[in-house]
């Protein structure tokens, strides 16, 4: 990632005397002056100049670029399977037709299949959802909302080890 551009800072201007002294040379008839004592100049105080913006990386809302381009280079296995908030699941019937879900997204989610069956489970928030059906067929969707973040990611464990027992292995 290239640096950021320097940001100007701004410096007191220097000036140049406008007269030039004198010297004399001294000597033992020549009396000579106390010296006087020059009170200093006071400094200005350094201009504060404000940080530049940061940039905004990426939202939320925005699709996962990888598996976008993955899909349009013929790449349809390797793309990864989008994820619906709770809110956004679509219940149809159980065996309408529909392919299964891919590879998941790091993170906690899993993609797993076994010999005739799909499961696609992860964790959104304080909820764990699931989807679980035949290959070939649409599934069913379950949400279960948990009390907090660290009470889903727990059932989520526990339910991806329930799987593994049953004979469910992760979608390469």
């Amino acid at each position: 990632m290239p640096a950021p551009p320097a940001s100007p800072v701004a410096s007191a201007p220097v000036v140049a005397p406008t007269s030039v002294a004198r010297v004399t040379p001294v000597t033992p008839e020549t009396p000579v002056a106390p010296p006087v004592a020059v009170a200093p100049t006071p400094l200005e105080p350094p201009m504060v100049v404000a940080p530049p913006p940061v940039a905004v990386l990426a939202h939320a809302d925005q699709p996962d670029w990888v598996a976008v381009a993955q899909s349009a280079l013929g790449f349809a296995d390797a793309a990864l399977t989008y994820l619906p908030t709770p809110d956004e699941i679509v219940h149809r019937a159980p065996s309408a037709p529909e392919p299964p879900p891919g590879r998941a997204p790091r993170g906690d989610a899993r993609s797993m299949r076994s010999d005739s069956q799909f499961s696609l489970i992860y964790r959104s928030g304080s909820s764990v959802v699931t989807r679980r059906g035949k290959l070939g067929e649409h599934g069913v969707w379950s949400v279960v909302e948990y009390p907090g973040s660290a009470q889903a990611a727990h059932a989520y464990a526990v339910e991806c080890s329930r799987l593994i027992e049953q004979g469910f292995h992760d979608v390469p």
